[in-house]
């Protein structure tokens, strides 16, 4: 089977609060009826949404979880890894992907996309491994990125790293 890496939030906006864990329950969802095993870091929030759609729609999940004081890995990662230091967590995330998907988070979220098209550039993660964005939420990140390239700071233009849809029902079109 292959694996699907979901890269989201422990937090999120209060005030969005349905709109967010549905996303991230549906795109859970959807992957696990697609036959992929769904791994995540294992934290609350839009993480544990993830596991929990894929774990309801009867498919497999793994958590990657960071041992931090007070952080318990989610009830719905079927199996757990977990680390001490987040350079080790981060490379075991990257290792078990078959592709990568990126929900809204925090900086943790940004710190694991960049790591991807860091790691895709130089070759250390094949190019065909895709990195999917899924909603507006990055929508000033691309305009970053772009402007990375458009000011010289990189030979390769680094949309060419990434896709951004604007939901998870459209995942079956780009996987």
């Amino acid at each position: 089977m292959k694996k699907a890496v979901v890269f989201a939030g422990i937090r999120y906006p209060q005030e969005k609060q349905d709109y967010y864990l549905n996303l991230a329950y549906q795109t859970g969802k959807i992957l696990a009826q697609k036959n992929f095993i769904v791994i995540s870091g294992s934290g609350s929030g839009l993480m544990e949404a993830v596991l929990k759609g894929a774990v309801e729609a009867g498919g497999r999940t793994v958590g990657v979880a960071l041992n931090l004081e007070g952080r318990n890995p989610s009830s719905y990662a079927q199996e757990v890894f977990c680390y001490d230091r987040l350079t080790d967590r981060q490379q075991k995330l990257i290792e078990l992907g078959d592709v990568f998907i990126a929900l809204p988070g925090g900086i943790g979220t940004l710190h694991e996309i960049c790591d991807v098209i860091v790691q895709k550039k130089l070759k250390l993660i094949p190019f065909e491994k895709k990195l999917i964005l899924v909603g507006d939420y990055y929508k000033n990140f691309c305009k970053l990125l772009n402007g990375i390239t458009n000011d010289g700071f990189t030979n390769i233009p680094l949309e060419n790293f990434f896709q951004v849809i604007n939901c998870p029902e459209e995942i079956d079109q780009v996987i």
